[in-house]
């Protein structure tokens, strides 16, 4: 595949939240991440920052922290490719649980889609290109990165901004068997088929195959070390799987 290039970086995770240029610890009242707050991904103001649903919220964060004091995005060309492999669990549980009640709600309804979570990010941040969404399967997370690179290598996009997402509500997760859910957190790279920054690094995907084959894969630590090795501005090879080291995201 094509050289392409990672020009910023966005996580929040329980150890913190991180961009290409910083690291902020949470507070010591923000005993769950779903307490952030906008001023820690955001200079400027946004009221529905506190309205949105968790997902949504976790999204737009690390987007947010990714695009970072980068100017001149082309919106028009600007795409989201975004992995959220628990889809909207949390938002179905809370509409299934209004639902039993006297008038299911239409705020929790409007939220039952994976792709809710691109709406907020491609408005504020006015991305006009293609989007697309993963949830399920062997591994959204390679799927969604495929996508990204796809778009930018075949020009339908020119900057493309890869999403990551883990997220249910506190208020869900205690009823579901947490010993088999990954912790809350949200990744983003902005990805280009040209740098548009001065910290942009190249990057690409060597021997891609689909999902489907291999073993399942460990999304959540792929995210990680793709991040880490970002900000450090250290050269890595990532591999997908333990038992397929050929197939591999590289930065270079």
């Amino acid at each position: 595949m094509n050289t392409l290039y990672i020009n910023g970086c966005g996580a929040v995770t329980k150890h913190g939240i991180f961009s290409a240029s910083s690291q902020k610890p949470w507070d010591p009242s923000q005993t769950s991440i779903d307490l952030i707050r906008r001023d820690q991904v955001l200079a400027t103001p946004l009221p529905l920052f506190g309205k949105l649903a968790f997902p949504d919220k976790l999204a737009f964060s690390a987007a947010s922290l990714a695009i970072e004091g980068i100017s001149g995005l082309p919106q028009e060309r600007g795409g989201i490719s975004i992995a959220i492999p628990y889809g909207s669990l949390t938002t179905d549980m809370f509409f299934m649980e209004s639902a039993l009640g006297p008038l299911p709600s239409p705020a929790w309804f409007s939220a039952t889609l994976p792709s809710s979570t691109i709406a907020d990010i491609a408005i504020y941040y006015k991305l006009k290109g293609p989007d697309r969404v993963f949830c399920g399967g062997n591994s959204p997370i390679y799927d969604a990165l495929m996508a990204a690179m796809d778009l930018l290598s075949l020009g339908k996009a020119s900057v493309v901004l890869f999403c990551a997402v883990w997220a249910i509500d506190p208020s869900n997760r205690a009823k579901l068997n947490t010993s088999k859910l990954i912790d809350d957190a949200a990744f983003a790279l902005l990805l280009s088929s040209e740098p548009i920054t001065a910290q942009a690094q190249p990057c690409r995907l060597v021997n891609e195959y689909p999902s489907a084959t291999g073993s399942p894969r460990d999304d959540y630590r792929f995210c990680l070390k793709a991040i880490e090795c970002f900000r450090s501005k250290k050269k890595a090879l990532i591999p997908f799987t333990n038992d397929c080291p050929e197939n591999y995201f590289e930065i270079l």
